[in-house]
């Protein structure tokens, strides 16, 4: 005995309904017009000594890149 082809069932479409009573933030930043004068203060503390640490840094890979070609002597003059 065959069965009945399958039947699909249309159900009806969800309604979705969205209550907003106040807007979404999505950012977690303050806009800058409410930041106060010691924030930026601070910011700009933090802002400057890290373009001072990445400097110094970049001074201190210069001057091992420089000094590579003594140690990479005294190396080749400890293997031997």
């Amino acid at each position: 005995r065959q069965r009945p082809p399958a039947e699909w069932v249309r159900t009806p479409p969800a309604v979705v309904v969205v209550k907003r009573t106040k807007p979404v933030t999505k950012s977690i930043w303050l806009p800058a017009e409410k930041e106060t004068v010691f924030e930026k203060l601070v910011l700009g503390v933090v802002t400057a000594s890290a373009a001072v640490a990445i400097a110094y840094g970049f001074s201190a890979m210069l001057d091992l890149v420089q000094n590579w070609s003594v140690f990479d002597n005294w190396v080749g003059r400890l293997l031997q």
